[in-house]
């Protein structure tokens, strides 16, 4: 299970999530929300691609590490992320 407290996040210098709060389910989770939302910088945020500025991620009830951590490295054996759309170049 994934879930968010309170999660903040920047995506290029400009805040993009705040006070985000997501509990998923057991096996599956979809994120969806228009261009511009902030999904993909949550989804960057769980797979510890970018920093987070605060609040906190927690996979499988324990609290995620920030990037670069062996915490981390062992929880993102049970994280999966496709993304959708346009890839910019």
């Amino acid at each position: 299970m994934i879930e968010t407290q309170h999660l903040e996040a920047h995506h290029r210098g400009k805040p993009a999530l705040h006070d985000v709060r997501v509990q998923g389910g057991q096996d599956l989770t979809a994120i969806i929300g228009p261009s511009g939302a902030g999904n993909s910088t949550l989804l960057r945020a769980i797979d510890g691609l970018i920093p987070y500025s605060g609040g906190q991620i927690l996979l499988q009830g324990q609290a995620s590490g920030r990037p670069q951590s062996k915490q981390l490295q062992r929880q993102q054996k049970h994280v999966g992320t496709a993304y959708s759309g346009r890839m910019r170049q």
